[in-house]
């Protein structure tokens, strides 16, 4: 059933001042444009353009309560209207009219005109005069920019009423009517907006005291009818909050525009008369579009890198699309092959925050995010080489045209030639366009390819030239005795092996030295006398210095002379050593060499990579001793007891005389 339908059927069942009286089975089809008819006596009071008038009549004789109703733009009202000289106080009633015609208006004769729901006119001054305020709903769409999103449940605020002037097409008065409303149905017929949507929920509430107020509801092939509401007295407000959702399906394509029409009808008085129904003005949305969250990701980072240098990355995600994207998952692949590759590090986030479409403003309740609670970070070292991080709350929602910017720094693996190029893919995998509690929330799946450089989508590459300069003095250690290698804890006794390696990048070396004085860096000595041994130098190498006795603690000195290196090449120096015994649980052995030149001036100290990553060779005191901490077998003590449980005197003790023994394992 149409509105004016359901209109019509509430007027022929209830009392009222406003009689429509039956339209005589007069349904006319194609009319004369020549026709000239009585409202009243001709066609029962109604005139519709979508029913029995289609072609406007030429002239109408207003001889009672009129309405005129369903003459859009598209087919104007052209009729001329006269009104009955003998009748006092008419009230004519335009609902969906743009009215081009001509009427004749005395203001003496207090006839009223009722213009609602995009009803035009051309009406002379003496007209207008008559033209009355009427209620509107004021229908408003949910607050913020007007996009919505499929599976996202939405709310529709409908404030009725509101006093709006048709004369003018603005609202007069927000705060209410000057007018008791009676009898108010509201009519919300879903299937007009031309999209696909689903009624969730909805509440209706009074304005001024939050109170719920009574009524009925019915949800029929999703028209939506509210109705039998209590008397809405002057001044006072009531809202209905109306939560749809939008389906999956090809009707709500993205981009689609639709609004939504609440249709209303009440009765009350008009100067002392009690008019039901009257047809509201409609309350119309402004349009919707229908949108999703699209994400376009930048990959930015350093030209080149050398060992030992950090590399300062950073992925940018901007979210292009309307609608937030929730839990977005963004992969970073790392690039790992024979001749290097940026993968043996673990990335380290140095920041990561939402900002607006600048990129440098942050928005507002967005701080900084926190690893662990906003967003998880796993790194898959070699072979698979991979960075994954996950968002996870709403301070890491991306809104439309904010940036999550992420800012982390890596080095190059160690193995790395000179001059070789790197690429690494990234972007974003997966998002949604609703929290997490929303069941009905729609994800968006990408697969990372080859970053395709140049186009603005979901994914970037950038490519890292190698540069290598300056040269790289590392000491790793491995325990021989427990096969940890690198080796990080050892006990007392256990043979470590040792490892320098030495490597040129742009420029070679001549006639240096590597020298390694055994506990030089340790409180109390930890190595044990004569035990050092070498296994392995470069060919050439004068080892003549080397003594498994020398040092100051007498526990050994490396010392390896006549060393030359060509450019961009590497040697090792390998030797054993065993620990004391004992050594105190926790004790750290710390041991570092020292390149110098042949005269003894001392040119560098070896870092251990395994701590802190490679060191930046330009950068003084970043070179890391290698450590070992001692880990001691634990130490029993046993404790005997004898006592007498019978009460024998022949076995009673006068004192406790425990028998015990202390076990304690050699360190």
């Amino acid at each position: 059933m149409s509105f004016s339908d359901s209109i019509g059927a509430r007027a022929r069942g209830r009392k009222a001042a406003f009689l429509l009286l039956p339209l005589f089975g007069l349904l006319i089809g194609a009319t004369s444009d020549a026709l000239a008819i009585n409202c009243v006596a001709d066609a029962g009071g109604i005139i519709d353009g979508f029913v029995n008038y289609p072609v406007p009549p030429s002239q109408i004789n207003l001889d009672g309560n009129c309405r005129i109703q369903n003459y859009p733009a598209s087919n104007p009202m052209t009729s001329n209207f006269s009104f009955d000289g003998t009748l006092r106080g008419l009230l004519i009633i335009f609902d969906n009219v743009d009215f081009t015609g001509n009427m004749s208006c005395n203001a003496s004769h207090d006839h009223k005109l009722w213009f609602v729901n995009g009803s035009t006119t051309t009406l002379n001054q003496s007209c207008q005069n008559i033209l009355i305020p009427v209620e509107k709903i004021d229908k408003a769409n949910p607050p913020g920019p007007p996009f919505v999103t499929i599976g996202v449940p939405f709310t529709w605020t409908l404030t009725i009423p509101v006093l709006f002037d048709p004369a003018t097409g603005t609202v007069i008065n927000f705060q209410g009517s000057i007018n008791d409303l009676h009898s108010i149905t509201v009519v919300d017929d879903l299937n007009a907006t031309g999209v696909d949507l689903t009624y969730v929920s909805h509440t209706a509430t009074w304005l001024d005291d939050g109170t719920l107020v009574p009524h009925t509801f019915s949800n029929v092939g999703n028209v939506l009818t509210f109705d039998n509401f209590p008397i809405v007295t002057a001044g006072r407000q009531f809202v209905i909050n109306l939560t749809v959702v939008l389906n999956n399906t090809p009707p709500n394509a993205p981009g689609t525009q639709f609004i939504n029409t609440a249709k209303w009808d009440f009765g009350r008085l008009i100067d002392g008369t009690f008019y039901e129904p009257l047809p509201g003005e409609n309350g119309v949305t402004p349009p919707l579009t229908i949108s999703g969250p699209m994400l376009v990701v930048d990959k930015t980072g350093p030209a080149t890198m050398n060992l030992g240098q950090w590399g300062d990355f950073t992925l940018d995600v901007q979210n292009t699309g309307l609608t937030d994207a929730w839990d977005v998952s963004l992969r970073d692949l790392f690039p790992d092959g024979p001749t290097g590759g940026m993968c043996d590090q673990t990335p380290q986030i140095l920041s990561a925050r939402v900002f607006a479409a600048d990129g440098v403003t942050p928005v507002p309740g967005k701080g900084p995010l926190i690893q662990g609670t906003d967003y998880t970070f796993n790194y898959t070292g070699p072979p698979t080489c991979r960075l994954d991080l996950t968002m996870l709350t709403a301070a890491a929602r991306i809104g439309a045209n904010e940036r999550l910017i992420i800012q982390y720094r890596t080095q190059l693996d160690a193995n790395t030639q000179d001059g070789i190029t790197l690429t690494n893919v990234a972007g974003a995998i997966q998002w949604f366009n609703g929290d997490a509690g929303n069941p009905d929330r729609i994800v968006t799946n990408r697969t990372l390819t080859n970053g395709t450089v140049g186009v603005a989508d979901h994914e970037d590459a950038h490519t890292v030239t190698v540069d290598l300069f300056g040269y790289f003095f590392e000491k790793t250690v491995a325990d021989l005795t427990s096969g940890a290698n690198p080796a990080t804890t050892a006990a007392p006794g256990d043979t470590l092996r040792y490892t320098l390696r030495f490597q040129t990048t742009d420029q070679p070396l001549a006639n240096f030295r590597i020298d390694d004085v055994m506990d030089a860096l340790n409180a109390v000595p930890a190595f044990a006398a004569g035990t050092l041994t070498l296994v392995s130098v470069p060919p050439g190498a004068d080892v003549t210095n080397t003594n498994s006795n020398g040092g100051p603690s007498g526990t050994g000195v490396l010392d390896v002379r006549n060393l030359s290196l060509p450019l961009g090449s590497q040697f090792q120096i390998v030797f054993d050593i065993t620990l004391r015994l004992p050594l105190a649980n926790g004790t750290v052995v710390t041991d570092q060499a020292t390149f110098r030149q042949a005269n003894g001036t001392v040119l560098g100290v070896s870092d251990d990579p395994n701590v802190n990553g490679q060191a930046d060779p330009f950068v003084a005191g970043d070179e890391d001793p290698t450590r070992v901490t001692i880990v001691s077998a634990p130490a029993f003590r046993i404790q005997k007891i004898s006592t007498d449980l019978t009460g024998d005197p022949s076995c009673a003790t006068p004192s406790r005389s425990p028998t015990s023994a202390t076990k304690t394992p050699s360190t």
